[in-house]
């Protein structure tokens, strides 16, 4: 299977279900969301505007320009009716583009969130109490060693080189002094592994890919920083929790990230959930819930084919490298470099 780069959401999905990584990440094919990942959506976009606003601040602008909600002033950062606003606007533009039917509760839970991930610990996490960085920065980070490179060929003869890279974007990074740098991550949904269905304690947060990867490509996007710390504040379920993680804990992120991409690069045919677990395909899953655009009928349940089925039959029928070629989501790229040929 072709593999160019993880995010933190690829690599959790590839633990979740490998199938379910085939068809985000290689096919490309789209899932649209659920309605509480939007809310989600929205509470964050508060949160990232009032970084933004406290880091113009800090470079004595007036004002700042969201990518969303347009251009904000700068006098009306810390009122009370200034996060109200944030979250109406984001709201309303979110909403407006989405597929679900949001109702004035939605609007005050988003609303809610905001406020209590603001007003926790007498705001010790509201960005407008901090040394921001940088809001939202994202990074792109290229492995430079031998294990991580990959050389593939296309289905249709082209060739691909090149070295696993890690990409992603992060909440907000402050400056909590000493040179150490507060790398946070704001979450609304459980503090659950939805892989195991286990709770994340404080120790499996130690170990989880998405901090660690955080703090593996942060370390190099910010050389200046003595310290790294990734903070992934669960605002609904137990607050922050703050990972020390130091240089030591490099090599144990490396391997992490070796291993999966070299089990993710022999796979010919990617594993489906099978047994007690089948459960989440048809609760969760958009490619388990959703039929194939083809129309056609499974024979083995007389139904139509869900994306999930239809690609898994195929691959198994006629290999990863038609489906690859001829199922790829149109406009959909594995972000690589492409040879003209060999």
């Amino acid at each position: 299977m072709i593999i160019t780069y993880f995010r933190s959401s690829s690599f959790n999905a590839w633990g979740m279900c490998p199938q379910q990584y085939f068809l985000s990440y290689v096919l490309g094919i789209q899932d649209p969301g659920g309605k509480k990942a939007e809310k989600g959506t929205i509470v964050h976009k508060v949160m990232e505007c009032l970084a933004h606003g406290k880091k113009a601040e800090q470079d004595g602008n007036t004002t700042f320009t969201d990518d969303v909600l347009g251009v904000q002033k700068i006098d009306k950062l810390y009122d009370k009716d200034f996060v109200d606003e944030l979250s109406r606007l984001s709201f309303d533009y979110y909403t407006s583009k989405s597929i679900h039917a949001f109702s004035t509760r939605d609007f005050k839970d988003c609303n809610k969130w905001s406020w209590k991930a603001i007003e926790y610990s007498d705001g010790a996490y509201d960005p407008r109490k901090r040394c921001v960085v940088d809001a939202e920065p994202h990074f792109d980070i290229t492995i430079d060693e031998p294990w991580a490179e990959y050389d593939y060929v296309m289905p249709d003869g082209a060739r691909i080189h090149g070295n696993l890279a890690i990409k992603g974007t992060v909440d907000l990074i402050t400056d909590a002094g000493g040179g150490v740098y507060e790398a946070t991550d704001w979450k609304t949904g459980m503090r659950k592994d939805w892989a195991t269905g286990e709770i994340k304690s404080f120790w499996k947060l130690c170990a989880d890919p998405q901090l660690r990867i955080y703090h593996y490509a942060l370390s190099r996007l910010y050389p200046e920083a003595k310290q790294i710390v990734p903070t992934i504040y669960f605002i609904n379920d137990g607050g922050p929790f703050t990972m020390a993680y130091d240089d030591s804990d490099m090599e144990a992120t490396e391997k992490m990230l070796k291993d999966r991409f070299e089990e993710i690069k022999t796979v010919k045919r990617p594993q489906l959930l099978t047994g007690y677990d089948r459960w989440k395909c048809t609760s969760f899953c958009h490619y388990g819930k959703t039929a194939h655009q083809s129309g056609k009928i499974n024979p083995k349940t007389g139904e139509p084919y869900t994306i999930c089925q239809y690609i898994a039959d195929k691959t198994k029928k006629c290999g990863i490298d038609s489906v690859i070629a001829e199922d790829t989501n149109a406009g959909h790229t594995i972000d690589f470099y492409k040879d003209p040929g060999i």
